[in-house]
């Protein structure tokens, strides 16, 4: 809000930190406003870490602000397709042909941070632990590689193969997949998952955002996270899984998830 450039993409800045403000001021559906903020902030993506804050104009538009009441599932898949999220975690212009070979950061954060978090979880949040006590991870190196490759071929909205990867005023919509660029052999994520449809970037990626939305863990991972911001920061061992339960019953609504809690 203390942005008092005038001129340009700086003012795009301004204006969505203005909007975002007010909104959340004087709109009469103030839950909306809350999930749109708590959207923001597990789908994050930093204002100031990019050349293309238009991207975050249509990102607050079409993730958070679209899908804060929906399914979990529709807003993960938003939040792959968002421009400013890719631009931000480097991977729209991730190309399975690339020399210097494929960029990790989006693979791993879509798990680590966004749906099924570092380790396996019971429903009631606790880890689960192995015959040594240990805790079980839910991904290696090699499932990060794998989905990270599920991402490659995904660029700016309206380019042809030979301008992949280029900006240009269509940029701000949903991102576009060209099968020259993806990668096409089999890819084993999580739990013995292995996708295998080719060139086919479009199925890939919804198979593998499916598994993600279908993980055991992402309901508690995702109750529990809603949990702390509306009600306690400690929930107890018997109310997550209540939560998760309407996570379930739903396919992952989040208004019937927030009704439960």
């Amino acid at each position: 809000i203390a942005d008092t450039e005038e001129d340009g993409l700086l003012l795009l800045r301004r204006e969505l930190s203005h909007s975002t403000f007010l909104r959340a001021l004087h709109s009469k559906r103030q839950l909306q406003e809350v999930m749109v903020d708590f959207w923001a902030n597990h789908f994050n993506v930093f204002l100031y870490d990019t050349a293309y804050e238009h991207l975050q104009v249509a990102d607050n538009r079409t993730v958070a602000r679209a899908h804060a009441l929906g399914r979990f599932a529709d807003l993960l898949s938003a939040s792959a397709h968002s421009p400013a999220m890719l631009v931000y975690l480097n991977n729209a212009r991730s190309n399975a042909n690339s020399a210097d070979g494929v960029n990790e950061n989006y693979g791993r954060e879509v798990m680590q941070l966004f749906s099924i978090g570092l380790v396996e979880r019971n429903q009631d949040f606790s880890p689960v632990l192995d015959g040594s006590g240990q805790t079980v991870p839910t991904y290696d190196s090699a499932v990060v590689a794998a989905m990270s490759r599920v991402f490659t071929g995904w660029t700016y909205a309206g380019q042809t193969d030979a301008n992949y990867g280029r900006v240009d005023g269509r940029s701000y919509a949903p991102m576009e997949c060209h099968p020259a660029y993806h990668d096409d052999q089999p890819k084993a994520i999580f739990r013995g998952i292995v996708i295998a449809n080719g060139n086919d970037c479009a199925a890939t990626l919804e198979r593998a955002l499916d598994a993600l939305s279908q993980h055991p863990n992402t309901a508690p991972f995702i109750s529990r996270q809603l949990i702390q911001r509306f009600v306690t920061s400690n929930p107890s061992p018997g109310y997550i899984p209540r939560a998760g339960q309407a996570w379930s019953t739903s396919g992952g609504d989040i208004g019937r998830v927030l009704r439960a809690i």
